[in-house]
This record gives C-alpha cells, sequence and structure tokens, in this order.
C-alpha cells in the first residue's frame, strides 16, 4: 500500500530526513518495548523457578538448578 501523502521540500524535493526520523522514533519506541519486556521477564523468572520448586514438580530440574533456586530463597 502506497502512501497518498508525500512530503516534500519547498523546492519539490521528497523529504527523506522526515521519513528517516520517524523511522527511527519508531525503532526506539520498539526497542523500549523489546527491554522493558526483557526485564519483566528476567524479574519473574526467580519467583516463577521458586513456586516450581516449592509446588514439588521439580523432577525435571537439574541439581545445579535447584540449587541456584536454593540460592535465590
Amino acid at each position: 500500500m502506497q502512501n497518498l501523502n508525500v512530503r516534500y521540500h519547498s523546492d519539490g524535493s521528497i523529504d527523506f530526513d522526515f521519513y528517516r526520523r520517524r523511522a527511527a522514533r519508531q525503532r526506539g519506541v520498539a526497542r523500549r518495548a523489546f527491554i522493558r519486556r526483557g526485564f519483566r521477564l528476567i524479574t519473574r523468572a526467580p519467583a516463577m523457578l521458586r513456586a516450581l520448586v516449592e509446588r514439588g514438580s521439580h523432577a525435571w530440574l537439574s541439581r545445579t538448578v535447584r540449587a541456584h533456586v536454593a540460592r535465590l530463597s
């Protein structure tokens, strides 16, 4: 789909800087959302592991993971 509202300079040339700035802004928004989601997952992981171990369903966990979770508690 093509945009019918193309932004031009006063001399008639296409304003590519406008589109570059807009794309950079959109990349920044996406990057911040990705980082926020990663931090949320990282901060929730220890609690999720602790809940699994406390529930007793830790047969699938290795000894190393159980030791690490015990250290976090």
